[in-house]
């Protein structure tokens, strides 16, 4: 007995409607590798502009004052 709404099991999927959600799969998955690099990327910006805040760059040797008495 089969209610309204059900696929009876004899009837398969059309290949369109399959090849649509393959589509919709690698959409998504595109979508969140984007969202990691984008939130990687933020993260580089921000830690750059952290750099650039505190005034001393990377390469930058510390000071060294050097006396001599005479």
């Amino acid at each position: 007995m089969r209610t309204s709404g059900q696929i009876p099991p004899t009837v398969t999927t059309p290949a369109r409607r399959r090849a649509g959600w393959a589509v919709v799969a690698v959409v998504d998955t595109a979508a969140r590798v984007g969202s990691v690099v984008t939130l990687a990327a933020l993260l580089v910006l921000a830690a750059t502009a952290a750099g650039l805040a505190d005034g001393v760059t990377a390469g930058e040797a510390p000071t060294v004052t050097v006396t001599y008495e005479r």
